[in-house]
């Protein structure tokens, strides 16, 4: 199972939110082509934990591309274990 699809994103203030175990905190949720809320990822309490969370998925594209480039970069044999073994923890793997 692969995660829910970027782009991401989180309402930008400190709101109700119904997941949230107090009742309040940032929502944060896929957005359609327009940036509008489509769903639901999670409530978190910090804006900063949302921030990163909306993140996530450009993030581990942008890693997967860059262990790549580096991959290619490279003439002789090396491994990047702690890229891989993060993409995987991110993968599920």
């Amino acid at each position: 199972m692969s995660h829910t699809a970027a782009p991401w994103g989180y309402n930008g203030e400190e709101t109700e939110a119904s997941h949230n175990w107090d009742g309040h905190g940032y929502c944060v949720y896929p957005t359609n082509e327009k940036g509008e809320c489509n769903g639901w990822i999670a409530d978190v309490g910090e804006e900063v934990d949302a921030r990163l969370i909306a993140a996530a998925p450009e993030l581990l594209e942008a890693l997967k591309e860059t262990l790549g480039l580096l991959k290619k970069m490279i003439t002789h044999d090396t491994n990047f274990p702690k890229i891989e073994a993060i993409i995987e923890k991110a993968e599920g793997k």
